[in-house]
């Protein structure tokens, strides 16, 4: 299933700009990744092209109402597959497989996905797979080395994530190991 357009009846040349500017960067993309991941790297290749970037977190109402309306979409588009996943996933594979070969598969998929980006075999450690709330295995956590550094972190785990969806299944995501704040004021 192939993004082709987003199409919306307006006058509202702002708003047209930005459907324009989605359906460039999304135009045959697979629909299941545009709707878990598309409102994410819209905004990242907004702040890309602006003279102006936002800093910090990126969230849809910092763009305005137009970037806000596309996040709207974006969010249906989530719901009519996130629905499809679960009524499906007891047909998967996936889902048949022991924690312990999951845990494997995982193991060799990170590997690969290293040795692909020519990254060291360290810079990113598989730690355990959790469940979700409809207690499915789907939340592989890992956790990253200090060689890789805090800019690249993120767009790192993205793309690992597009990778072991591909590799292994949609329903996947990717979570970053939380770490403990080492700070005891902050801890009090």
């Amino acid at each position: 299933n192939e993004f082709i357009k987003l199409r919306f009846k307006t006058t509202n040349k702002y708003l047209l700009g930005c459907l324009f500017f989605f359906n460039k960067i999304f135009f045959k993309k697979d629909l299941a990744l545009l709707a878990q991941n598309g409102i994410n790297e819209f905004l990242m290749a907004i702040n890309q092209k602006c003279k102006n970037p936002i800093k910090g977190v990126y969230l849809p109402f910092n763009y305005g109402e137009e970037v806000f309306f596309v996040n709207s979409i974006c969010q249906e588009l989530f719901k009519k597959f996130s629905k499809l996943t679960i009524n499906h996933s007891f047909q998967n594979p996936w889902i048949k497989k022991t924690l312990k070969e999951k845990k494997k598969i995982c193991e060799i998929t990170l590997q690969k996905f290293l040795k692909i980006n020519n990254e060291n075999v360290n810079s990113m450690v598989f730690k355990d797979i959790q469940n979700d709330i409809n207690n499915l295995s789907v939340r592989i956590i890992v956790s990253t080395s200090e060689s890789l550094s805090p800019k690249k972190k993120p767009n790192f785990l993205r793309e690992f994530e597009k990778f072991i969806k591909k590799e292994i299944d949609m329903s996947l995501q990717v979570l970053h190991e939380e770490k403990k704040d080492l700070s005891k004021i902050r801890r009090l």
